[in-house]
């Protein structure tokens, strides 16, 4: 059964430069279930559309002032596997070890 998820994670885009940004994004594709890019967000296991059905299993990335938002609906397993991948690659990617944001400062 699908669940909302929801992680903001400490990639701050004040705290990074470009080079990151362009190496963090290029290892979206490498994530599970990778469905590609649509209105410049990345998404994984399916695209949410403007619909009435919250509960269609779909996972994109946001980058806000307070962090990385990953967020969307999946299965318990599908985003606890997601998120392990996406940990260890976004680490090499950015030179640091990525993590959820609550004790990091954000940009405001």
């Amino acid at each position: 059964m699908t669940k909302p998820v929801s992680e903001t994670y400490n990639l701050f885009f004040c705290h990074m430069d470009d080079t990151q940004w362009k190496a963090l994004a290029q290892i979206y594709e490498r994530l599970p279930e990778f469905m590609g890019w649509h209105d410049n967000i990345p998404y994984w296991f399916g695209v949410e559309e403007d619909t009435l059905d919250t509960q269609k299993i779909c996972l994109w990335a946001s980058a806000e002032p307070g962090g990385l938002l990953v967020k969307g609906h999946l299965e318990a397993e599908d985003w606890i596997q997601w998120q392990r991948a996406f940990s260890i690659l976004a680490a090499a990617a950015v030179g640091f070890p990525v993590k959820p944001a609550e004790d990091e400062k954000s940009c405001e």
